[in-house]
C-alpha cells in the first residue's frame, strides 16, 4: 500500500496527491508537511498529463530532496556532536579526564543494589558467583554490569559508581596511587584458542612466534589460518607476552602489517573463535569451561592448560582475578566476599576451570 502525501501544482497551486515510492527520513517523520525523501510519483488521473508539466514537476523533487538531504545533513551533525560531546558515565571517561582524587563513597552504604563491574575476564566468573550466592541469601540485590575493562574498573570504584570494581591484571602506578584495596581471589589460565576446526593440538613457541609474525599462514593440513589479536594493553596480551617476550614486537608488527584482525571484548573474541574455521586467538580457559563453549583449547610446549596444571606450575600462562575496592569492605559487600572464599564459594571457582586462591576475606 502506498503511501500518499500533497505538493501544490506549478500551474493553479492546488494540492496535489503523489504517491511516496521511497523512504521518509528522520525529519519527514517528525514534520510530514517539511518535505519528502525519494522519487514523488503523480498518480495516475489526478495531476493531469502532458510535456509541459513534466519540468515543473521536476523542479518540485528536486527542491524537496535538497531539502530532505539538508535536514538529514542538521541530523548527522547534531549525532556526531552528541557523542563526542554529550554527557558520558563516569566509568567510561578516560584517566586523563582529570585528576586523581580520592575514592567515593560505597553505594551500598546508601541502600539499593551492590554494583560490581570491571574486566570480562572477571565478570563472566564474578556472575557465577553472585548466582551462587544469591541462591542462598537473595538479599541484597546484585547488580554485575557488562565489561568495561580493568581501568574502568579503577575509574568506577574511585568515582564510587560500584561497589566493587573487576579487574584481570595488576594495578598501574597511577592507579596504585589511588590507594584502593585490592583484593585477588582466582587465577586463569590464558589459552591459546581456535576453532574446532583446527586439527592442532598445540603450538611451541617458535610456531606461536612464527604465526604472529606472519610466517606461518596455513595450518600443517593445508587450511587456511586466521589470526585474531586483541588490543595492546589486554590482560591476555600481559599474561603471554610475560612469558614469550619476542611476541611484543611481533604482536606489533602484525598490528602495524594488518596481519590479523584486532577484536576489543572478550564477547568479540568468543563470537569469532566460535564461527571463524582456521580461526585463532587469545582467550580464557574459565569462560571456555564455565560456557561449555565450542573453541578449543591449545597446549603450550606441550603442557595443557587446566586448573590442575596452574596449580602444580606446569601450565606457564595465567592471570589472576582481583576485586577492588575503595576501602575495608563491610555491610553486604564483606558478606559477598565472605561467601567468595567460602569453601562453596571455591568449589564454584575450582568447578569453572579457575583456581581459587585461597585465603580470607578481608
Amino acid at each position: 500500500m502506498s503511501r500518499w502525501g500533497f505538493a501544490p501544482d506549478p500551474a493553479n497551486g492546488a494540492p496535489t496527491p503523489f504517491a511516496l515510492t521511497g523512504k521518509l527520513s528522520c525529519a519527514d517523520r517528525a514534520n510530514p508537511g517539511a518535505g519528502y525523501y525519494g522519487p514523488l510519483v503523480p498518480r495516475d488521473g489526478l495531476t493531469g498529463s502532458g510535456q509541459d508539466r513534466a519540468p515543473r514537476r521536476l523542479s518540485v523533487l528536486w527542491g524537496l530532496t535538497a531539502l530532505c538531504l539538508l535536514a538529514i545533513g542538521a541530523s548527522a551533525g547534531y549525532a556526531i556532536y552528541a557523542l563526542q560531546f554529550g554527557p558520558c558515565p563516569p566509568f567510561l571517561r578516560t584517566a586523563t579526564a582529570r585528576a586523581p582524587s580520592p575514592p567515593g563513597p560505597t553505594r551500598a552504604r546508601g541502600g539499593g543494589p551492590l554494583r560490581l563491574a570491571g574486566s570480562g575476564s572477571n565478570v563472566a566468573l564474578t556472575r557465577l558467583l553472585v548466582g551462587a550466592y544469591q541462591a542462598r541469601s537473595p538479599r541484597p540485590s546484585i547488580v554485575v554490569h557488562r565489561s568495561i575493562g580493568s581501568g574502568g574498573a579503577v575509574r568506577a570504584v574511585r568515582d564510587g559508581v560500584v561497589d566493587l570494581g573487576l579487574v584481570s591484571r595488576p594495578l598501574q602506578e597511577a592507579e596504585r596511587q589511588l590507594g584502593l584495596i585490592v583484593i585477588p581471589y582466582a587465577r586463569v589460565a590464558v589459552i591459546v584458542a581456535a576453532h574446532p576446526s583446527v586439527a592442532q593440538e598445540g603450538l611451541s613457541r617458535a610456531e606461536l612466534l612464527a604465526i604472529f609474525r606472519g610466517e606461518q599462514r596455513e595450518w600443517p593440513d593445508g587450511s587456511r589460518l586466521v589470526l585474531l589479536l586483541r588490543e595492546a594493553g589486554d590482560s591476555g596480551n600481559l599474561a603471554l607476552e610475560g612469558w614469550l617476550p619476542e611476541l611484543v614486537a611481533a604482536r606489533r608488527e602484525a598490528e602495524r602489517r594488518g596481519l590479523g584482525r584486532i577484536l576489543y571484548s572478550d564477547a568479540e573474541m568468543q563470537a569469532a573463535l566460535t564461527n571463524t574455521e582456521g580461526a585463532i586467538g587469545l582467550f580464557d580457559l574459565g569462560a571456555l569451561v564455565s560456557q561449555n563453549l565450542a573453541i578449543k583449547a591449545l597446549a603450550l610446549d606441550g603442557h595443557k592448560p587446566s586448573a590442575d596444571n596452574l596449580g602444580s606450575g606446569a601450565y606457564p600462562v595465567f592471570k589472576d582475578l582481583a576485586f577492588v575496592a575503595a576501602r575495608r569492605p563491610e555491610g553486604p559487600v564483606a558478606g559477598l566476599l565472605r561467601f567468595v572464599f567460602s569453601a562453596e564459594g571455591e568449589q564454584t571457582i575450582r568447578a569453572a576451570g579457575y583456581l581459587p586462591l585461597g585465603g580470607q576475606a578481608p
